[in-house]
């Protein structure tokens, strides 16, 4: 999972993938590009056709729940969304993953903080 300034997309040129992903280019400050790449804890290979969201909050807020939309970076694919998060944090991100040849859900949370 990686967090990135969606202000780092600003720099693209107007024809750039990434200035139509997720609807659109963010306009706010505070928005951030949450990533996430799955891989295989057995064969270290990339997982691919899952379905992936995401809640993002401070702790003890309920805060946002999006999908994450599947994407290509450098030919594997990934899944991203935008998410507004203001301040420093803590925040929580709860990854929920659906993988095709799975019933059970896949349950992540991280906590992080921005610098």
């Amino acid at each position: 999972m990686g967090i990135l300034p969606a202000e780092l997309i600003r720099g693209h040129p107007p024809d750039h993938t990434e200035n139509s992903m997720h609807g659109g280019r963010p306009g706010a400050r505070g928005k951030f590009h949450i990533v996430v790449a799955l891989f295989d804890v057995r064969t270290g290979l990339r997982l691919t056709g899952a379905d992936v969201s995401a809640r993002v909050s401070e702790i003890g807020l309920t805060g946002n729940q999006k999908t994450l939309n599947p994407m290509q970076i450098a030919g594997a694919e990934s899944y991203g969304n935008y998410f507004e998060m203001l301040g420093s944090g803590p925040f929580r991100i709860n990854l929920t993953i659906r993988l095709r040849d799975r019933t059970q859900d896949i349950k992540a949370e991280f906590e992080e903080r921005l610098k």
